[in-house]
This record gives C-alpha cells, structure tokens and sequence, in this order.
C-alpha cells in the first residue's frame, strides 16, 4: 500500500483491491424537476439563503406551510419582513427559534408540525482555523450545526417526499482554514447516500458562494477573497437565479449528491478535475518552470524573487507587502499561519511543484526562500538538494489510477525502478 503513495494523487480509495481516485463529471439535472407540497421545514430558514429557498417554494412550488427555524427565530432583523413576504404570498408561516443541534430540540419541533412532507436543511455555522489549531469546541459547534442536527432530522422523521441538505463545495475542494466545516458537509453527502441506499429520499447539495452575503459569508467581502480558500480554482458566485433554478433542478436528480459550483479558471493541475480536461492538450515550453530552467542563476533568482513578492502582495495586500524587505521575515509583515499556507499554495501552483506546508516558515524570509526554489525548479545546478531516484515520484496517467488495482500498480513501480 506504501506505494500507492508515490502517486501524485492526494486521495485514494482501496475497495476490493481496486485503487480508485476522486473525479467530478457533469451531471445532468433530474428529468422532472418536480413540486414540493405539504409543510416544508427550513432550517436556517430565516438566514440569507433559508429565505430565498422558502420565497421560491412559495412562488414556485405552491407550497402553502412552512416552518422556519433558527437558534433566534423572530428576533433575527429579517425575520418579520420574509414573514409578511411569504404571508403576501398566500403562505402560512410559522417561525421557531430551535437549537437543532440538540436531539431533544428536534424531536419537540417535530411533534409540532403536522403534515410534514419535506425538510430543507438549510442551517449551518463556521469556526474558521487552520487544522492544527482547531480546539474541541470548533469542531463540536460546527458538526453539531450542520451535521448532527441532519442526522437527527434524519432519525426522528418519516415518509418525507424529500430531504434535502445544503453542503459546501469545502468537502470537495479542501477549503483552507475550513477542515471543521469540510467534514460536517462530507457527513451531509454520506447521509444522502445513506438515505438512498435505504430507500429513503436523500440529496446533498454542495453549493460554492453566492453573490449575496448572509451571516456565514459576511467575512467574505468578493470572489477573489473566496479564491484563496480553495488553491488552484477559482469559483464564479452564483446569483440568485442560478442558484435558484439550479436548486429546481437538482434537489430531487438522480445522484445523492452534486457538487453546484460555476468554475471559472484552474491555476494548475487539480486532480479532480481531471476527468472533465482529460483531452486538453498542453505544452511546456512556454510555462513558468520551463522558463526559470532556461535562465541562468541570476535571472531565475530575480524572477523567483518577484513572483514571491507578488503573490505576498496577493496575500497580504499591497501595503503590507511594500513593508516587507528582501532579508525580512514574512511573519513580520503580518503573515501567520493561514496567510503562509495560501502563499505556499500560490507559489507550488506556479511553480507546478507540492511544496511543504512548512515550506515558509522554513525559508522565512524573501532571500532564503528564493534560493531554496531555485535549487527546486533546477537541481541540476544544486547536487546537493537533487532528489534521489528512490524519492522521485512515479506519475500515473488519470486512467491507469482509476482503474488499476494494488498488484498492478506495485508492478506499475516496479518497473520504472528496473
């Protein structure tokens, strides 16, 4: 099994002795978008998006109850206004304040609802930090918002004609600083399969960032400041409409999940999207690599030198970037430890290689930093940090990974060791 590590892969499944690797393919939306009826329950159901999702059922699907919960209820500012929307619109309403990360919560709000036929879970909160400095708590608020609070509704209800959970494209693309938030939406899609593989209705809906802000994605001022949280893709907003017709489209399609995301441009080489640029042909001679191999020390070392500074700049702003000198320390500009995990993103993208998550603070400052790339993207000028053919990568083609099992991919190595 070690060697199945010396792929460039960053996931692997092993089931049945197949070596399987991650890949989104176009999914086409369900045949008949369908129509909801009955009392729908929305959770979250007075934050930004609960309150679009609960004005289209209305508008849209004719539904004439629904509940809204959320930890505040009627003391949320919007509260009273998307109540007397959805009354105008010839909808009941009735608005609960409900801590659904809590079971005996649920199954009180549960009694209270009569004629239930679909859930929108809609709910959720973020505790935002790199892994290793996540506590106890940051986990537990934030699985219990999104995802013990589904596995409760999922537990205490019956006979729904739809169960529909709103995840996050952050389980599909790693989110920096959101790890606590990628598990709890991994747990959604899991349950949707779950759901499924028991004859129940389930869907996962990952959505990536709308163009209107709610509470959750307040801290997030434009989609270039979204962009740093997923390296090496860049994520349009979806706007109202979009989002909305692609709910209609998807809550109820075939796949218990489905990644609802606009990609506008890739920075290098994601794995998982391999499969939709599998017959993209590129060249080499015209990319940053090449070149830097092309020049001598000196140039390559100026180059390198601007491109740090450049994406410091695109890290930390321009002001703190002016601050920093060529044989400064990047933490004393402001840089900490999400900043040097997208700084390191941004270069290894550039540069095509996977450079170490400590890679700054191990060469902390401008100087330090260039030299070690240099000797990176040209070892044949630096022997002394040149890889050893035993700790080269051996790369696999997109079609071998996904389908060749561990005995062959053992051999697969073998081979080019020979």
């Amino acid at each position: 099994m070690a060697a199945a590590g010396l792929t460039d892969e960053p996931q692997l499944a092993v089931r049945g002795g197949t070596v399987s690797a991650p890949r989104l393919v176009p999914t086409p939306p369900a045949a008949e978008s369908g129509r909801l009826h009955g009392t729908v329950l929305i959770t979250g159901g007075t934050g930004m998006l609960g309150g679009k999702v609960a004005r289209h059922l209305v508008a849209h699907h004719d539904v004439r109850h629904l509940v809204l919960t959320s930890r505040r209820g009627m003391r949320v500012p919007q509260a009273q206004q998307l109540v007397d929307d959805l009354t105008a619109l010839g909808a009941t309403v009735d608005v609960v304040s409900c801590d659904i990360a809590r079971r005996e919560s649920v199954a009180e709000l549960l009694r209270g609802i009569g004629g239930l036929t679909a859930i929108v879970h809609a709910a959720g909160t973020l505790a935002d930090r790199l892994i290793e400095d996540l506590t106890p708590s940051d986990v537990a608020q934030v699985m219990q918002a999104k995802a013990c609070s589904a596995r409760y509704l999922h537990e205490l209800t019956e006979g729904l004609d739809a169960f529909v959970m709103f995840s996050s494209s952050a389980a599909t693309f790693g989110n920096i600083g959101q790890g606590n938030y990628a598990a709890a939406n991994a747990y959604l899609e899991g349950l949707a399969q779950h759901r499924r593989a028991h004859g129940l209705p389930g869907t996962a809906l990952a959505w990536g960032l709308w163009a209107e802000r709610g509470e959750m994605t307040a801290g997030v001022p434009d989609a270039e400041s979204f962009a740093r949280l997923t390296p090496g893709v860049t994520l349009a907003e979806l706007t109202e409409d979009e989002g909305l017709t692609l709910l209609d489209e998807f809550w109820n399609a075939e796949e218990a999940s489905t990644l609802l995301v606009r990609v506008e441009n890739t920075t290098n080489d994601i794995p998982i999207l391999r499969a939709s640029t599998r017959h993209r042909t590129t060249t080499t001679e015209d990319t940053l690599p090449e070149r830097l191999r092309q020049m001598n020390q000196q140039e390559r070392r100026v180059a390198l030198l601007d491109l740090i500074t450049t994406n410091v700049a695109a890290v930390l702003g321009n002001h703190s970037a002016a601050a920093l000198t060529d044989t400064g320390s990047f933490k004393d500009v402001g840089m900490e430890s999400l900043e040097s995990v997208e700084l390191r993103n941004r270069l290894g993208a550039a540069l095509g290689r996977r450079l170490s998550s400590t890679v700054i603070f191990d060469y902390p400052s401008p100087l330090q930093l260039v030299e070690y790339l240099s000797r990176l993207v040209a070892p044949d000028e630096s022997p002394i940090v040149a890889p050893s053919r035993s700790s080269e990568r051996q790369h696999l083609s997109e079609e071998q990974v996904d389908t060749m099992n561990v005995q062959g991919l053992i051999d697969y190595l073998r081979r080019g060791e020979s």
